[in-house]
């Protein structure tokens, strides 16, 4: 055999534990399989990575918690849905009977920052169970004695304001006790008062009983003349006469 003879090249075989040449892309840039993945043994290796990044978000996705805030449970309710009529008339009778405020100011206000009835429920209620109906009467009728309290009160405090006059020289402003508009307050009160108990503080004045019940009873009784002399008995028949137009 010639020396010159050439020996057929080797097959070079990579080292054990040698790094193999990087795998083709499977998804292109703009996210699409490549060509590589279409061929026909890659497809089930493409499928199942496609699958494994699919769980993998849906994991991600539905592993997430939003917080919710935690609607808190209303006192003056019965569950969510229906109100407790006879907490809910305690509540705006105690604060109609220890305040001045109209009851519409008490339901906008709510309670403890949360809603109350519209004042058209509280009225269907009312008109609906004589037993509420009479709580909030005397709920109103005990506000009269304490605005008649309130009505001192605004009397005896100044109450400091500005007056702004306009003249020829310019604006003037001034401060000073608001007078007229401390009068229009306890004014209004009186007549709130007279309207919510007229028997106490109403200015409609009447003859009344003894016990102060009711409007004086009239009874006619049969006059005894006999006790009468000639001449009285005249006099009186004279004056029954002029009275009678006779």
């Amino acid at each position: 055999m010639s020396s010159a003879a050439k020996l057929p090249a080797k097959k070079k075989v990579s080292a054990k534990g040698a790094s193999s040449p990087p795998a083709k892309p499977l998804v292109s840039k703009t996210g699409k399989p490549t060509n590589y993945a279409k061929s026909a043994e890659n497809k089930a290796k493409y499928a199942a990575e496609q699958k494994s990044e699919y769980y993998k978000a849906k994991t991600i996705k539905t592993s997430v918690k939003v917080p919710r805030d935690k609607v808190p449970n209303h006192p003056l309710m019965l569950g969510k849905q229906s109100w407790d009529r006879e907490k809910v008339m305690d509540y705006v009778c105690l604060r109609l009977s220890s305040t001045s405020l109209s009851i519409v100011t008490i339901l906008y206000e709510g309670y403890e920052g949360l809603p109350l009835p519209t004042y058209t429920a509280i009225r269907k209620w009312c008109g609906e169970d004589e037993a509420l109906d009479s709580k909030y009467a005397r709920a109103k009728s005990d506000q009269a004695d304490y605005l008649g309290e309130e009505m001192l009160s605004i009397a005896d405090t100044p109450e400091l304001g500005e007056t702004v006059t306009k003249s020829p020289r310019g604006i003037e402003v001034k401060m000073s006790d608001m007078t007229e508009h401390r009068k229009i307050r306890i004014e209004t009160r009186k007549w709130l008062m007279g309207k919510l108990k007229p028997k106490k503080y109403g200015d409609k004045l009447g003859l009344v009983g003894g016990d102060g019940s009711g409007p004086v009873q009239t009874q006619n009784v049969p006059a005894d003349l006999s006790r009468l002399s000639e001449a009285d008995l005249a006099a009186a028949l004279t004056l029954a006469e002029k009275v009678h137009g006779r």
